[in-house]
């Protein structure tokens, strides 16, 4: 018996009454090994079918045969349906019968595939017994014929009516101890919903044509309708029902649930068939973004419909082509193909690739990372036998096989694996919400990382809107930084007329050259040159290269186009006419060497046909404005800080009234001289660098500096500034929110208190983190002196970490408790853990250090 099978035999024996799964580190005891070697063998058991998993985190595993709670329900964790989804499963569980429930929602949303998903979970869940039915009855069937519903539903006696010649059942004696699911329940007669009530709040009905023996039944209600609730229903069953459900429209539904249920709707068709499913585009956006009448269930009719229609043609031993697609293009196609075994077409969610990821979010260690992608991918496919079959995967494939062409830079399949998982979080709403990113603005990777970080991001926006988009920019530029030239510090920019006149030219230079040193603009013929430079002006202020930027264009005035867009460049401009292939290839090649700007334009001259357009270095712009849509007290308090932090730089700090810059800024060639604007909330501000006072407390502390005053302060002098700046703020928080302890003083002792943990940590606090710490121990000091501290979890029993928190930091507060004569509860010590568990998470700290150092 191999290990594998040993393995499945002691998985039986542990977990064979366990309905909830297991997961990989519940299986350590089983085997010495490591615990990636554990999820080897659960995923080629899930492989072999042996085994389940489902998508939570930590993933869990289930002995097949055993389904879990969750797949009985549709999934719907942090998409449309999650609050809906927990409205049923209350419904359901509640005893002693549960509680009634009514669906609303358009034709085709699901409102029927739903209720027999929620008898499945109850007879799961053993609250209906074995046996007993699921009963569905479709009110519309019987609309005109009241009596004939009635009888239904309630059955009825001998002579009840014309034809009655013997006692009959209803509906509600065949469903009972199970389901009765009621659709279009708003076709009940008055008369009926009142009969239903009275069985609903008696617990007893009576038979048509019987009114003196009443008869029970017990029965779990699921109602549904396509109409407004209060217009068709009558008041009083309306309040035997505690719990309305709405069901989303097709197009109401977020982007990720749409193409997960296009690919579950395809999967099953191509399992029903027998074959892989290939599908064209067109018909695969215009379902994903379509409205639709019929919703779900129109579009599920389609697929069968176009799949039935393409079984008549296919040929053996070949995918079913949908839409488009024939199989004699299909060597060239590049759509979607649905693979109808189902384990190719999931994203893969092991415990490797997610402890690699939250390793990721935490460190920003890109290189890392894509060797943890490629060691996986090396242990799974080790021939790369399979290409990547889910949507997702198929979609970033898709966009990276496109894009590199574009940048002329081989991209390997462990990034295509990395950018996937990214994007699954990124969309899924699995970022930490205590993670802090800088946004693109902030972002301090190169120039061209951050080009393709965003150029990748609009690629996938099919995906759906991301919950984390600094996340995802952050983490995709790290990436793509690892495949950037660091000796090419100038970028190159091709704007042309016509179709794809300049994506021919950069695509071909970037190729063979094998670098991404130009980015392309194709403009409609009748483009004018004022919109060319607004259009630059929207790429410059992405690309912020402070080395230089140099742009070939095929025809318009170089002055004007250098006039309108040189206050946006720090560094070098070069604007050329008349780009040629040749041309454009010769100056890459000086860019991968890395040449200056001046070598690169020294040759042209001569050699091409060329006007040239030549601006070096920044103009003299010498004045940074501080302002204040609050007023001028704030603005003057900052003006203080920069002024005494700048006062070795040729630089003016001056204030302006909040709307009064706002004029300025409209008026063309006003603030010229401005180097940098810093607002306490967002303004638009023309291309000029700008800041907000939110940037630059919650943003990272070496992408500010790089990024805006490299040129002006070393780190030491720009971390002074900083911690000014934060104190201020910090002071004016505490100042508005305390009633009696003076801020400056109470500042000053909690300062001293964090510098003793900063120093422990091995770190220094985000600006974020030191004003949240501040802002909770001077409230909680002048809380404790009122003795009203907060005590509620004072007799709570606590882990290990926490034990080893409270005896350790205990002592950092001796000053606080001995000059404000406090005594500091249990309760408020678990808040202040609480606050500093990121730190921890993320620190080199050990307890053991800490120890050694007090």
């Amino acid at each position: 018996m191999s290990v594998k099978d040993k393995f499945y035999q002691q998985l039986i024996s542990t977990f064979a009454s366990e309905p909830n799964g297991f997961t990989a580190a519940q299986c350590l005891s089983l085997l010495s090994v490591k615990r990636n070697v554990i999820s080897h063998y659960l995923n080629r058991l899930c492989e072999d079918g042996m085994l389940t998993k489902d998508s939570s985190r930590p993933v869990r595993f289930y002995l097949s045969g055993v389904q879990t709670p969750a797949a009985v329900l549709p999934q719907a964790e942090n998409e449309s349906l999650y609050r809906q989804m927990a409205l049923c499963r209350a419904a359901v569980d509640y005893p002693p019968d549960g509680l009634a429930l009514l669906l609303t929602g358009e034709s085709g949303t699901g409102k029927s595939y739903l209720a027999s998903r929620l008898y499945d979970y109850a007879c799961q869940q053993g609250l209906i017994a074995v046996g007993r039915p699921l009963v569905e009855l479709n009110c519309a069937d019987y609309a005109n014929n009241p009596e004939l519903l009635s009888s239904t539903l309630f059955g009825h006696s001998k002579g009840a009516f014309t034809g009655a010649a013997g006692e009959k059942a209803g509906l509600l004696d065949n469903a009972n101890g199970g389901m009765l699911f009621l659709d279009e329940v708003h076709r009940l007669s008055a008369e009926n919903q009142e009969k239903l009530f009275l069985f609903m709040d008696k617990g007893y009905f009576y038979r048509l044509g019987d009114n003196k023996h009443p008869r029970s039944a017990q029965v779990r209600f699921v109602f549904a309708t396509t109409e407004e609730v209060g217009n068709v229903l009558l008041r009083t069953l309306r309040r035997r029902i505690p719990i309305t459900v709405h069901l989303p429209a097709w197009h109401e539904r977020t982007r990720r649930e749409r193409i997960a249920l296009l690919e579950t709707f395809l999967r099953q068709e191509a399992k029903q068939l027998h074959c892989d499913i290939r599908l064209d585009s067109t018909h695969f956006y215009g379902w994903l973004n379509g409205r639709f009448a019929g919703n779900i269930g129109e579009i599920r009719n389609q697929i069968k419909v176009m799949c039935a229609t393409a079984w008549i043609a296919r040929q053996e031993n070949t995918p079913l082509h949908l839409g488009g697609v024939t199989a004699q293009r299909d060597a060239q196609y590049h759509g979607w193909l649905i693979h109808q075994d189902a384990r190719h077409n999931e994203l893969p969610r092991d415990d490797a690739l997610s402890a690699a990821f939250a390793d990721y979010v935490v460190s920003l260690d890109a290189t890392r990372f894509l060797d943890e992608t490629q060691a996986w991918l090396a242990e799974h496919e080790p021939e790369n036998k399979h290409p990547p079959h889910s949507l997702l995967q198929q979609i970033v494939g898709a966009a990276l096989e496109n894009l590199s062409q574009r940048w002329g830079i081989p991209l390997p399949p462990a990034l295509q694996l990395a950018l996937c998982v990214i994007l699954r979080e990124a969309t899924g709403g699995q970022a930490d919400p205590r993670s802090h990113y800088p946004t693109p603005a902030l972002c301090s990777y190169p120039p061209r990382a951050r080009l393709m970080a965003q150029e990748f991001i609009d690629a996938v926006a099919v995906c759906g809107e991301l919950a984390s988009p600094d996340m995802m920019f952050t983490l995709s530029a790290a990436l793509f930084a690892l495949h950037d030239n660091p000796q090419a510090k100038l970028q190159g920019i091709i704007v042309t007329h016509g179709q794809s006149t300049a994506s021919s030219i950069a695509s071909l230079v970037n190729q063979l050259t094998g670098g991404y040193y130009f980015t392309a603009f194709d403009m409609p013929w009748l483009t004018s040159t004022q919109t060319i430079i607004e259009m630059l002006i929207n790429h410059l202020t992405l690309l912020r290269n402070d080395s230089g930027i140099l742009i070939l264009v095929d025809m318009g005035s170089l002055k004007e186009i250098w006039h309108g867009i040189h206050q946006h460049v720090h560094g070098d401009l070069v604007v050329i006419n008349n780009v040629t292939t040749l041309l454009a290839l010769d100056i890459a090649e000086k860019l991968q060497q890395g040449l200056p700007m001046p070598d690169i334009i020294s040759a042209i001259p001569g050699r091409y046909e060329n006007e040239i357009r030549y601006y070096a270095g920044v103009p003299a712009r010498n004045t940074l404005i501080v302002a204040c849509i609050s007023g001028e007290g704030i603005a003057r308090k900052l003006q203080d800080i920069l002024a005494h932090a700048l006062a070795a730089v040729n630089i003016d700090v001056i204030t302006m009234e909040y709307d009064a810059l706002r004029r300025a800024l409209k008026e063309k060639g006003a603030l010229a001289d401005t180097r940098l604007i810093i607002t306490t909330t967002d303004l638009d501000t023309g291309g000029i660098p700008s800041l907000t006072i939110r940037n630059i407390i919650q943003g990272n502390t070496d992408s500010l500096l790089q990024n805006y005053f490299a040129e002006w302060l070393d780190d030491a002098e720009f971390v002074d500034m900083i911690q000014q700046m934060v104190e201020l703020f910090t002071l004016e928080g505490i100042s508005s929110r305390l009633t009696f302890l003076n801020p400056r003083v109470v500042l000053e002792d909690i300062e001293t208190l964090i510098r003793r943990y900063e120093q422990d940590y091995h770190c220094r606090f985000e600006n974020y983190l030191h004003i949240n710490l501040v802002m909770h121990i001077a409230l909680m000091t002048e809380r404790l002196m009122l003795n009203s501290g907060h005590t509620h979890r004072d007799d709570e029993t606590l882990d290990a970490c926490q034990q080893r928190f409270i005896s350790q930091h205990t002592r950092y507060f001796q000053p606080l408790v001995q000059k404000y004569r406090i005594t500091i509860p249990l309760t408020e010590l678990l808040m202040i853990d609480e606050i500093l568990a990121g730190v921890r998470s993320r620190s080199t700290h050990t307890a053991h250090g800490v120890e050694n150092d007090a």
